[in-house]
């Protein structure tokens, strides 16, 4: 954008109208970003579908939840030397991570590390 600096109090004006609407745009900008980022959020806790816009692809998701119930489910079904724990009512649970040691890198930025369900 060209605006006249002639006058430098017209160019302060501006300077700062443009600036306000910027401001403006930014909020519901991140008022937009942070309703979609929540429905992801309850998407993956709980499960549901939702659309990739660009694909116009419909994505169903499981949910945390509800694949804490089918491993519950399937720990029942198990022989209980099988099961984690040999408990019958034990839950599987992902394992927690490590903490890191001395000069280790924090959990989740190094190279992905095989998954194991555990029980707790």
């Amino acid at each position: 954008m060209i605006v006249n600096q002639d006058d430098p109090l017209k160019a302060q004006l501006v300077d700062d109208r443009i600036t306000s609407l910027l401001t403006q745009a930014n909020l519901l900008l991140s008022g937009q970003i942070t309703k979609v980022a929540l429905n992801y959020e309850q998407i993956l806790a709980n499960g549901g579908e939702f659309q990739i816009p660009f694909l116009g692809q419909t994505v169903q998701v499981l949910g945390l939840l509800n694949a804490q119930k089918v491993l519950d489910a399937i720990a029942t079904q198990l022989p209980p030397q099988q099961r984690p724990g040999g408990s019958p009512g034990e839950r599987l649970r992902p394992p927690r991570p490590a903490e890191p040691g001395p000069g280790q890198q924090p959990a989740g930025l190094g190279p992905p590390a095989e998954s194991r369900w555990t029980s707790r």
